[in-house]
């Protein structure tokens, strides 16, 4: 039999770029996904430190104009 010795090591070689690959591909994932979240939290903080027509619109317990605010009233009741 022929020694196949070149083509272990190519598909040695081909195995570890698949698995870079893959780990490559995971880490992205994982990385868009904490994207989203930072984003999320950064447009609840500028939101939170800016006033424009979207954020008048919204329910905003700080937001007090005419001293009243748009925060649905609620009635507590201590029994």
């Amino acid at each position: 039999m022929r020694s196949y010795a070149p083509l272990e090591n190519f598909w040695k070689r081909y195995n570890k770029a698949l698995l870079d690959k893959v780990a490559v591909e995971k880490e992205r994932s994982i990385v868009a996904s904490q994207n989203h979240q930072l984003r999320g939290l950064l447009k609840q903080y500028l939101d939170g430190i800016s006033v424009s027509d979207e954020v008048l619109n919204k329910a905003n317990s700080l937001l007090i104009v005419n001293s009243r605010t748009n925060v649905p009233y609620v009635i507590f009741s201590f029994i």
